[in-house]
């Protein structure tokens, strides 16, 4: 359901949880997740390089870990029980994407793109996140 999160793990969350709630029940746990991370690992890259080169902040282990697109999607399949293979694919164009998940062995997949929205502040933007559903049927 649309709508503002606070932080781009909890959109990504929200849009995840919509479409995948769209598939058949016995395909929700094991459709494959494709994520188009090009922009988010660009932004989270440089937040890091920031954060590494701040004099007046101390660097944390969590600095290192946060970054990462995996951690964007972990809440929602750790919480949905998923068990179908996640695919984190940076610089690879949707034409692509979409292309994998046509050929997957798979009958439906959930296409997502977590981007970032340029902002007063380059270390603390906004985010978008959209996901699609492919295959399967159409949605009810």
């Amino acid at each position: 359901m649309p709508g503002l999160r606070r932080t781009a793990g909890e959109a990504v969350s929200a849009v995840l949880e919509a479409a995948f709630s769209l598939l058949p029940e016995p395909l929700r746990s094991t459709a494959p997740l494709y994520v188009l991370c090009d922009d988010y690992s660009v932004f989270a890259a440089r937040r890091l390089v920031e954060r590494c080169h701040d004099r007046e902040r101390r660097l944390r282990p969590s600095d290192s870990v946060r970054p990462e697109t995996s951690e964007l999607v972990r809440p929602y399949l750790t919480a949905a029980g998923h068990r179908g293979n996640c695919y984190l694919l940076a610089g690879v164009p949707a034409q692509s994407v979409l292309r994998l998940a046509a050929t997957a062995d798979h009958p439906a997949a959930v296409i997502c793109e977590p981007a970032v929205l340029t902002g007063d502040d380059p270390l603390a933007p906004g985010s978008l996140a959209v996901a699609a559903v492919w295959g399967a049927g159409s949605p009810p």
